[in-house]
């Protein structure tokens, strides 16, 4: 129901008006009569927008408002947002400009898989045994002049080799279209892909005729990101990322690749599995996987804790973590995989994303108004890879959880989950031997709120799931106890 327009006036009185919120005839309504003309005074602008839509910030928005201003001595421009939730759409440069004649230009598509007509995910590192015979790299082209154009064509060049797409032998005002051309690749290395758009009719405006992307083939890394480090997910909280892999030839996937960031406890416990997306998945209304927690997985990696005795050469860093497989998976073509990196929480712990390519990744943690877990679309790429390397050589784990509790006489208490929680928490600690154990949680009144005595646990880890759903909002704190340790926390509830 967030709409967002920009309107034209003749005289700056007439507008156009909007019935409501979630009219599907705002263009209609965008009508207004000057005389003997009836002209289109209204313009969206993000009109493929939908629950969850993102636009690039900042973004460049093009109108062609001649048959609204065209022949005028004076118009207003107004922009005009209408909506439920609340919006910030914050407008800076505004520039009204003369259209030139001839003007094709790449438009806001580029994918050198051509993602959006060969459902071929993008890869920053394809490994040589998946890539297909032919890949597709497609741009959306726009004609932004007032006239029409001629024998209209997308060069693409890769490595040296080039290909061109289908011609458009008329391209009139104001028309977008997509065009595409084969290439292959099949060495390891890096590789760019240059887009050339070009035409019969001489360009006016050249520059935006041309674009750039790349990727690498290695022999073993099959990754979903280009390796570059773009912003940070994670924290204290339990959480997992997936990215999904196309399988498009057989393969045995030995283990994950996962890019943890400098600066994580030492022992906290992680793992990494695949699972398959034939398992249980929910298409949401965004096109994304959405998959249930306790999904089927098809291999899992060896229990393994973090390793902060692995070399940082500062802040900010990226580690590449390899977690090896129990058993090796074999995987067949046409099958989709999404491979998992999993944190437990209870201390500080952040994986590495690079910029997003298309939806095509989850992030399952704590979010919305009442922070509940869930599945998620990821706003970037989550730096998790399969490694199909046979010699593949797992990273030493570090300091088991058991024992980052010997550290605190015995006993590790970790944060709640969610915290604020609504319906339920979750409390997790660690033994670092056999011993009774008791729970205690009172409000900030000192009232008792419940009690358990677990009498003798066993040493690792354990976890105690609270109902909260008809507890008051505020402050709670609970208290761990074991023998002479003692441990307390505290929680939120809203």
């Amino acid at each position: 129901s967030e709409k967002c327009f920009v309107e034209i006036s003749r005289d700056g009185v007439n507008w156009p008006s909007l019935t409501s919120t979630y009219a599907t005839t705002w263009a209609d309504e965008g009508i207004i009569a000057y005389g003997e003309d009836s002209v289109q005074c209204r313009f969206e602008v993000f009109p493929e927008s939908e629950t969850g839509f993102q636009t690039d910030n900042a973004s460049l928005v093009e109108f062609d408002i001649t048959e609204a201003a065209g022949g005028q001595s004076e118009v207003w421009i107004r922009f005009r947002w209408v909506g439920t939730w609340g919006y910030s759409w914050e407008i800076d440069d505004i520039n009204v400009v003369d259209i030139e004649e001839n003007d094709t230009r790449i438009d806001n598509y580029l994918s050198y898989t051509n993602y959006l007509e060969t459902g071929v995910y993008e890869n920053g590192a394809w490994a040589q045994s998946q890539l297909p015979d032919t890949l597709f790299a497609g741009a959306k082209v726009y004609n932004f002049g007032f006239g029409t154009q001629e024998n209209v064509v997308l060069d693409i060049e890769v490595n040296g080799t080039t290909s061109s797409s289908d011609i458009i032998e008329t391209f009139p005002n104001a028309v977008t279209d997509t065009l595409s051309a084969g290439y292959v690749v099949s060495e390891v290395g890096p590789y760019t892909v240059n887009y050339a758009l070009s035409a019969s009719n001489e360009d006016t405006n050249p520059e935006n005729n041309f674009a750039t992307q790349s990727f690498e083939v290695t022999e073993y890394s099959y990754g979903r990101d280009n390796g570059e480090l773009f912003d940070l997910y994670g924290g204290d909280f339990e959480y997992a990322c997936m990215p999904y892999y196309d399988i498009h030839n057989d393969v045995t996937i030995y283990g994950i690749d996962v890019a943890i960031m400098a600066g994580g406890t030492e022992g906290s416990p992680i793992s990494a599995w695949i699972i398959d997306t034939d398992d249980d998945i929910n298409v949401g209304a965004d096109g994304i996987f959405l998959p249930p927690y306790d999904m089927d997985q098809v291999a899992t990696s060896n229990e393994t804790y973090l390793n902060t005795d692995v070399s940082w050469s500062g802040e900010g860093d990226v580690v590449w973590y390899t977690f090896e497989f129990e058993e090796p998976y074999e995987a067949t073509a046409g099958q989709v995989l999404g491979a998992v990196f999993e944190y437990y929480g209870g201390a500080a712990l952040t994986i590495a994303e690079s910029s997003v390519n298309f939806e095509s990744a989850a992030i399952y943690g704590p979010g919305g108004a009442d922070n509940t877990y869930a599945w998620r679309l990821a706003s970037d790429m989550p730096m998790v890879r399969l490694n199909l390397d046979p010699g593949l050589v797992a990273t030493e784990p570090g300091v088991p959880v058991a024992q980052v509790a010997e550290f605190n006489n015995g006993l590790e208490a970790f944060e709640s989950l969610p915290n604020p929680a609504s319906s339920e928490a979750l409390i997790r600690f660690v033994l670092s031997q056999p011993q009774a154990a008791s729970l205690e949680v009172r409000d900030m009144q000192g009232r008792v709120m419940m009690t358990k005595d677990y009498g003798t646990l066993a040493a690792g880890e354990h976890n105690e799931r609270l109902d909260v759903s008809t507890w008051a909002a505020g402050t709670y704190t609970y208290t761990l106890v074991m023998g002479d340790a003692r441990q307390t926390r505290k929680l939120m509830v809203d």
